[in-house]
């Protein structure tokens, strides 16, 4: 997923910052919610 979203954004003429792979985790960490607490607290 990070692969195709760094992808995406080169086909569209955007540029990366120099660390493309730390640049699309924050990018997915911001797009996906968080995640679910498994069991009751």
């Amino acid at each position: 997923m990070r692969a195709t979203i760094a992808n995406a954004i080169e086909e569209e003429g955007g540029t990366l910052p120099v660390d493309a792979e730390e640049f699309a985790e924050r990018l997915v960490s911001r797009l996906l919610p968080p995640p679910r607490k498994k069991g009751r607290e």
